[in-house]
């Protein structure tokens, strides 16, 4: 089907670009018809449908859509044709299906004999299907199709002859979701005319005047449902009349009737507002809630739903049979429209109820239906907001209690429930007592959500809902507003001790013959609880006490006949408690013990004995008392600095080193207690033993070294223990001097006496000033740190600034930096421009001539040469020491495991720095790997960082390693981003661009995705491991095709759809007057790339791994200098070291895992030296890997971002089965 035929060109062209942006929202097809929602300037509506001869009916919300087909429309339909909404075939078989099922309305023309207009004539071109057919009658029944006015006259309007005819004119509308449409039929004595419905997915259009010819109508079911309204509304009123246009004038002109009913109405309606007037029906089951509407008279309220959805609509509310309400020019008042609020709410609640098919509440009580319902179940917060509103006024009530029914008028009052009890002895006839009768009168009390509410004979009470609580059990057994209970004799104890105290706070009570009941009442227990500690065990023994009488809780288990006057349950309880405390029982002492179980004797001492204290008297023989629980450890640390070791100091009251030693192996065992060997207790859940445990794990501390007292530890922990110190309150220290010098000058740098050299002093800004002294700073005491500072805010300079200050300042010997091999040339121009005294030497050439350099460092000022070559060379470096070594791009040596990381950690030099703009890209790994390279054990040793800090942080987002990592190492790194120092760098706008593949390169990838599933889904996860390299090949394959097809199948020839996005791009670019940087992974798609502007006619460089060193640079300063618009780069030859500030447009053409590489690849063109905004356009492949990729960066960023701030995520080679499937 060629629907483009349906759009001027121009709207095709501006709906193509939409759909390709990806702007359509929740596309929804529905056999011939669909919706969507489509973004422009707002949130569109869209609507087609295909109908008899293929032909398409379309409408758009918009306000361009009224002169013709909208581009908003275009773009749906460019996402419905991917969809195969336009296949021929389906829409052959669906049109075949419909014609085949419909059937005609069953209207006899005998039926309108006495009617002007009949129907069945009308309507003989009507069908529908049989499911509409029967839907329409249930719409008529729920009310939800409403005829709302007719009209006849005679016109030409409508006659395409342009002869005056009768015509009838019928109006309602439809309620559909949450919304009302509007429904119009037309028709003449013998045709249907006009036709409109406006329900989203079942819209129809009919218009005599310039629609075919119709053979016959199919309607929907709101249409045929509107038909049956019409049908009833003819048969009962015959509407029209055969009074020509010239006769009516006549009649209008000497008629004294009102020409309008309209003038009336509004004058009635100006009157009085609307009343709504609530009454309430009090039953033994439930309150209910009606109403009376009306002006001045009153009607009863048949049908809430229903009037809640005709005011919601503006429309008319039938009073009777003769008069109504019209709610679109008439209003409640402003008491009526708060309890109209209440009703919608309880009616809307009502609907989800009934949706979601709960029919119980949560307390057990069976829902009354509100749906067709004349009332409402008042309960709960609907109870509460009622009586808030009603409150002040009185209203009509009904009383069905009692076995009666009476009329009330009530007011509102808060009075609580008076409540008096009354007991008396309850004797048998021959006077013996048998118990006591408890009576008392209650009310019916409806419950609330915060309050419970009572009726008397002239309020309804609203009552505390805490009085109706402990009422409860009451309340339940009463009948007719009674309660009658009866305690027996044994249960007497209980009632009177434990019962009646908790009644007697909210209940008046009155004893009839207390001196009766008195005689059977037994005096309440009491217990009482002797501990004694002998031979490493607790004993208690516990005892009931009556008045004079006592008896051992262990009676009955000793087989001691049990008095029938002692509260069995009571002691019962009490057994059961001292059971759990206890683990063992002595029967020849009657006692309960702990038999040397140290768990469950910290237990009781922790919380049993305050608990048993509360129960009852409790006494103690010394030897118990001399057991203690030390709840607080004092101590003290003392902190020094002398010849750049850190001498720590610790001291402690009332226990020993040892002690507090084996008091940390005990909180590491996550134990909460600590038994000292003279028997006491340590509590070890305080906060001195956690910090202190704390310190002990990050320093490393030897426990033999700890147990002297005194402790000797590199100078770089003196940071991360002033942290420690700073932050803990409960571990007292004693500073001296040389420590609080060194922290103070690390808290302000900037106040430091470290100058920067006079040539760089005017090039320099403030930020990297004061990079520069921190560099300077940690040289001085010896530490290596990392400059993280953002992609392209000048590390390198900053570098330069610390060597020509050690040249100024006389120091000795050579410098060393490594860096990547594009980037050695880059280096040496930087000395050049920025330190030209320094004399520079590179380590490049022939392996003979980089031998000799190396043997002839002396005299040079500066090494430099890259990872690459240092490895090779690595042997010619031995027995040289260097005065600073430098690593650019430090990320390079994140797998501590390879020869490059190791070469860099075999150079011998007095300071160690690294350069890096991603500390960490993948892995936490990574950072160590750094940190092992700036100062060897600093972050321990790799297994027990590992099992330390990465696992416990990436598997199980341990905040308390996160935090304690990032104090380790945020003395050592210094982050700054652009956003945060350069206010003067211009904006960087991210966009990402949506390219939508056709049908032949959507099956290409749809087939490449089932056969990677297969792959995975037929591997174990050990299988896994095994042959990721392969499953790298085959996604590999799938982002090759999202690319162009052409990357994975040498003989594909149909389109690629973001290649043709992308030369779009770079067009319009150019078009603007921007310059581009195009990155890729794949060399292969940047030729391709290179075909496309060469037939083009666009200028373009290009750099590739293959391009030699010396290349690249002349490249990037002719691109920056000369008009060529293009510049095609691959990611990983051109992502870091490269200053291509003349592009300000940045197209990322294809993901990569890893989001860092594609920010510095970003930040060629976003550094200092760019004067303009930077456009920077990531391109994806809908419903692709691609997408995939993109969420997953998004997702992992959290790990890096927690510790550095920066960029990371992990890599492909660790994900698990159930990441690589959801990728695909």
């Amino acid at each position: 089907m060629k629907w483009q035929n349906y759009f001027p060109w121009k709207i095709l062209q501006r709906g193509r670009e939409y759909y390709r942006e990806g702007n359509i929202d929740d596309l929804i097809i529905d056999g011939l018809s669909l919706e969507a929602y489509v973004f422009g300037r707002e949130l569109y509506h869209v609507h087609v449908k295909i109908t008899e001869g293929h032909k398409l009916a379309m409408d758009c919300s918009c306000p361009y859509n009224a002169t013709g087909p909208c581009k908003h429309l275009a773009a749906a339909l460019f996402l419905a044709e991917q969809e195969g909404f336009f296949d021929d075939e389906r829409i052959n078989e669906l049109l075949n299906k419909n014609n085949k099922t419909f059937i005609k309305p069953s209207f006899s023309a005998s039926d309108y004999d006495e009617c002007i207009f009949n129907l069945a004539e009308i309507t003989s071109k009507v069908c529908c299907t049989k499911e509409a057919y029967e839907k329409a009658k249930k719409l008529v029944q729920q009310q939800d199709v409403v005829l709302t006015a007719c009209d006849t006259e005679e016109n030409n309007f409508y006659s395409p002859d342009s002869k005056k005819i009768l015509t009838a004119r019928i109006e309602g509308y439809a309620f559909f979701s949450n919304g009302r449409y509007p429904l119009k039929i037309v028709f003449s004595e013998d045709d249907i005319l006009a036709i409109e419905c406006s329900v989203p997915r079942a819209q129809y259009s009919y218009f005599a005047h310039w629609s075919p010819e119709a053979k016959r109508f199919k309607f929907n079911a709101y249409l045929m449902a509107f038909l049956f309204l019409i049908d009833a509304y003819i048969k009962e009123h015959n509407p029209g009349d055969y009074t020509s246009t010239a006769g009516r004038e006549l009649l209008e002109l000497y008629s004294s009737k009102p020409k309008s009913l309209i003038p009336a109405m509004q004058k009635h309606a100006n009157a009085s507002m609307v009343q709504l007037v609530p009454r309430l029906e009090l039953s033994e089951d439930e309150l209910n809630l009606s109403f009376k509407i009306g002006r001045d008279k009153l009607f009863v309220v048949k049908n809430i739903p229903l009037l809640v959805k005709e005011y919601s609509f503006s429309a008319e509310h039938a009073l009777g049979s003769k008069d109504s309400i019209n709610f679109s020019i008439e209003k409640f008042t402003e008491a009526a429209d708060k309890y109209y609020t209440l009703l919608r709410e309880v009616v809307e609640e009502d609907n989800f109820r009934n949706d979601e098919n709960m029919k119980y509440r949560s307390y057990g009580v069976p829902v009354k239906s509100i749906a067709s319902g004349n009332s409402i179940l008042l309960f709960g917060k609907t109870l509460d907001s009622f009586y808030e509103l009603a409150s002040g006024t009185k209203i009509e009530a009904t009383c069905k209690l009692n076995d009666s029914s009476k009329k009330l008028i009530l007011g509102f009052r808060d009075k609580n429930l008076d409540v008096t009890l009354i007991l008396s002895p309850d004797m048998n006839k021959k006077g013996v007592f048998k118990g006591i009768n408890v009576e008392c009168k209650l009310p019916k009390v409806y419950q609330g959500s915060k309050f419970a509410y009572f009726a008397d004979e002239y309020y309804l009470n609203r009552m505390d809902i805490a009085l109706f609580n402990k009422l409860q059990p009451l309340l339940k057994h009463s009948e007719n507003g009674k309660v009658s209970l009866k305690i027996g004799h044994k249960d007497l104890n209980r009632f009177y001790y434990q019962v009646l105290p908790e009644l007697g706070s909210c209940a008046q009570i009155i004893e009839h013959d207390a001196a009766v009941i008195e005689k059977y009442l037994q005096p309440e227990v009491k217990f009482s609880f002797f501990l004694d500690y002998q031979q490493g065990k607790i004993f208690c023994v516990a005892k009931a006490c009556y008045g004079e009488e006592q008896y051992n809780l262990l009676d009955a288990l000793a087989g001691n006949m049990i008095a029938a006057s002692r509260d069995e349950d009571e002691e019962k309880q009490l057994v059961e408690l001292l059971h759990y405390y206890f683990n063992d029982v002595d029967m020849t002492e009657l006692a309960f013990v702990i038999d040397k179980d140290e768990d469950v004797m910290w237990q009781f001492l922790e919380n049993g004995v305050a608990q048993l204290m509360e129960l009852g008297d409790v006494n103690s023989t010394d030897s118990f008392q001399r057991i203690k629980i030390h709840n607080k450890v004092s101590v003290s640390v003392g902190v020094s600095i002398d010849s750049g070791l850190m001498d720590l100091s610790l001291s402690i009251s009332e226990i020993s080193l040892e002690d507090l030693l084996a008091i940390i192996g005990s909180y590491k065992n996550k134990k909460k207690y600590h038994r000292l060997r003279n028997g006491d207790f340590v509590n070890i859940t305080n906060k001195a033993v956690e910090e202190l445990a704390d310190m002990f794990t990050a320093m490393r501390i030897a426990p033999k070294d700890f147990v002297k007292g005194k402790m000797q530890l590199p100078a770089y922990r003196a940071f991360y223990l002033d942290k420690m110190l700073e932050q803990n309150a409960y571990l007292y220290t004693e500073r001296d001097s040389n420590f609080r010098r060194l922290i103070k000058e690390f808290k302000v740098i900037n106040e430091s006496d470290f100058e920067v050299p006079p040539s760089l002093a005017k090039i320099m800004r403030n930020y990297q000033e004061y990079g520069y002294k921190w560099l300077r700073t940690l040289a001085a005491y010896g530490f290596g740190g990392v400059l993280a500072d953002d992609m392209g805010l000048g590390k390198t300079l900053q570098s330069i600034a610390v060597l020509a200050a050690a040249k100024e300042a006389g120091e000795e010997g050579t410098s060393l930096i490594v860096c990547p091999a594009s980037l050695i040339y880059n280096w040496q121009e930087e000395f050049t421009r920025f330190a030209p005294a320094l004399k520079i030497i590179l380590i490049v050439g022939t392996q003979k001539e980089r031998e000799e350099k190396i043997a002839q460092l002396t005299g040079y000022d500066v090494a430099i040469t890259s990872y690459d070559l240092l490895k090779r060379d690595i042997s010619a470096y031995e027995g040289k020491t260097f005065n600073y070594e430098f690593i650019d791009e430090a990320q390079f040596i994140k797998n501590h495991t390879t020869a490059a990381a190791k070469s860099v950690k075999l150079i011998k030099s007095k300071h160690r720095f690294a350069l890096t703009g991603t500390p960490i890209e993948n892995r936490l790994s990574e950072l160590w790997s750094i940190f092992d390279y700036l100062m060897p054990g600093y972050l321990y040793e790799y297994s027990c960082f590992k099992k330390e800090l990465e696992q416990p942080i990436v598997k199980s987002n341990d905040e308390t390693a996160a935090k304690r990592l990032k104090q380790l190492i945020a003395p050592f790194i210094l982050r700054r981003l652009k956003k945060d120092v350069l206010n003067e760098l211009p904006e960087k706008i991210e966009e990402v661009r949506i390219a939508c593949f056709d049908a032949k390169q959507q099956a290409l990838y749809d087939g490449q995705v089932v056969k990677t599933l297969k792959l995975v889904q037929s591997q174990s996860e050990e299988e896994l491991s095994k042959s990721k390299i392969q499953i790298l090949a085959e996604l590999m394959r799938l982002r090759q095709i999202c690319c162009d097809p052409g990357l994975a199948f040498s003989n594909y020839e149909g389109a690629s759809a973001k290649r043709e996005l992308c030369l779009e791009m770079v067009q319009s670019a150019i078009a603007g007057e921007h310059k581009v940087l195009i990155f890729s992974q794949f060399k292969s798609m940047l030729e391709l790339l290179a075909d496309d502007l060469q037939r083009e006619g666009i200028g373009y460089y290009t750099i590739t791994g293959e391009t030699p060193k010396e290349k690249r640079l002349e490249l990037v300063r002719a691109f920056n200098n000369d008009a060529t618009p293009v510049f095609l780069i691959s990611l990983k030859a051109g992502g870091t070291g490269l200053n291509l500030t003349g592009a300000d447009v940045v197209i990322h053409y294809d993901p990569w895992w890893n989001v860092a590489a594609q920010n510095q690849a970003t930040d060629r063109a976003h550094r200092i030296g760019q004067e303009k905004v930077v456009s920077v356009y990531k391109l994806v492949a809908k419903n692709s890997i691609e997408e995939k990729i993109l969420k997953m960066q998004n997702d992992k960023q959290n790990l890096a971002e927690s510790i550095l701030s920066v960029d990371g995520r992990n890599s492909i080679f660790t994900m698990s089965k159930e990441e690589l499937l959801n990728l695909l």
